[in-house]
């Protein structure tokens, strides 16, 4: 494998930035004409009851709940996305649950990004991303829940979780830490700035600023 957790983060929150619509069997296309009356085609009530919804969204990204984290797998670019692959990925949130060797109940979850957590239901899933600065725990997902009808970010005050697992289909890694040096070169010396902002040098007095990147 070489797609990650820090990965799988990364990509559900680029979704955040991008027009969403939340369907059924969505994985990331763009949402068709097509595509709303296959699901219609093929008796879907959900898409058949909110269709004037759904039918607003035409032209834009469209996810259910597991299709967002399926997209990672099979997305090569927004809206080119293929299917299965791996084989045997093609799973709703009951099936990722079953299939993961590591899970638990939500009072057990490590703090993990890049972790699924599952309504008590196993009908819905969702993604671990980290604590804000206050220390609540976030999470992002597909939903037509609280009027949304799209991808977001909620919390454990919006969304009750039950369960979390491991993804079976990608690696979990540590976060990389990055601890960066800045060497500004200077005539015949090297200065080395640790995460600097400003740096004055007294030969000349030239002030070079540096926006430091350390990140975690």
């Amino acid at each position: 494998m070489n797609k990650t957790n820090v990965g799988l983060v990364e990509f559900a929150k680029s979704k955040l930035n991008l027009p969403t619509i939340y369907m059924l069997s969505g994985f990331g296309r763009r949402l068709t004409e097509a595509m709303i009356q296959k699901r219609i085609a093929s008796g879907c009530t959900h898409t058949i009851k909110y269709k004037s919804i759904i039918r607003a969204g035409i032209g834009k990204y469209v996810y259910d709940c597991g299709g967002l984290i399926k997209g990672y797998l099979w997305e090569t670019s927004p809206g080119v996305v293929g299917y299965n692959n791996p084989v045997g990925s093609d799973q709703n949130a009951k099936m990722m649950y079953k299939g993961a060797k590591v899970k638990g109940p939500i009072a057990t979850m490590p703090d993990i990004k890049g972790l699924l957590v599952m309504t008590a239901d196993l009908g819905h899933v969702g993604i671990y991303i980290g604590r804000d600065s206050a220390g609540n725990r976030q999470y992002i997902e597909a939903s037509p829940a609280f009027s949304k009808w799209k991808v977001f970010q909620s919390n454990d005050t919006l969304r009750q979780w039950t369960y979390w697992a491991k993804y079976q289909w990608i690696d979990y890694i540590e976060e990389p830490v990055v601890q960066v040096v800045e060497k500004i070169v200077y005539v015949d010396k090297i200065v080395e700035v640790e995460n600097p902002i400003n740096a004055i040098f007294n030969d000349g007095r030239i002030e070079v600023t540096v926006k430091s990147i350390a990140s975690k």
